[in-house]
């Protein structure tokens, strides 16, 4: 619920402040550092500097000075924080990136591919009894021929038996046979380019919270040094 802030005036002068009901005489007395500021402002409203700076004078002023300044240390704290999640945020999307990238390449250099037919089409029902159609292919690995049911499926099928088709395989796993279509050099890099995406995002998040806070951690940098 919000508070609710007030001045008592008398001839002209305020006399007393109060926050929430409770009265105080003067505004240091007030233990609240986000109270005691906002009292301050309602002070400083226009008309009524001279009556104010009349009534508590410059130590108010210096107070209230280090009010502001601690409220803008909390924020450069804050904002130093906020920064530092961006950038550790990013600086492990891009690593991820990196990392996915380097060993999809190595992968990628790896493959072997031929040139095969599809011959048959297996059906197969997910959980939900949804089908999907598994073509397998004739082709000549390593001299021999070979048939082998390709890893992924699809629906509706996108082949037909007799249908000539590129395959391709990691030697490494050599049973591991795909077709390679339109989309198939894409999906490889699916990790890489969310992870770079995410990174370079947050990356530039952090760059916009250095630049937005720098007026508050300037402020936390002096609350220190003093």
């Amino acid at each position: 619920m919000p508070k609710k802030y007030s001045l008592n005036v008398e001839d002209g002068k305020v006399v007393s402040v109060e926050v929430d009901g409770v009265r105080y005489e003067r505004p240091n007395q007030i233990p609240d550092p986000k109270d005691r500021a906002q009292i301050k402002r309602l002070m400083y409203a226009p008309g009524k500097k001279r009556a104010r700076d009349d009534e508590f004078g410059e130590d108010w002023d210096k107070e209230f000075e280090h009010v502001e300044l601690e409220a803008k240390r909390q924020a450069g704290s804050a904002g130093r924080a906020v920064i530092a999640i961006f950038a550790g945020v990013s600086i492990l999307g891009l690593a991820i990136a990196g990392f996915s990238g380097f060993n999809t390449l190595r992968g990628l250099r790896r493959q072997m591919s031929a040139q095969g037919r599809v011959v048959e089409l297996v059906v197969r029902s997910d959980s939900s009894g949804r089908e999907f159609f598994y073509p397998v292919v004739e082709f000549t690995r390593d001299g021999e021929r070979a048939v082998e049911q390709v890893s992924v499926g699809s629906w509706p099928a996108p082949y037909q038996p007799g249908d000539a088709v590129s395959v391709y395989w990691d030697p490494q796993q050599p049973h591991n046979v795909n077709i390679r279509s339109s989309g198939s050099g894409y999906t490889p890099w699916i990790l890489t380019g969310i992870t770079g995406a995410l990174g370079v995002a947050f990356g530039v998040a952090a760059v916009f919270a250095w630049s937005f806070t720098k007026e508050e951690r300037e402020a936390a940098e002096e609350t220190v040094e003093g």
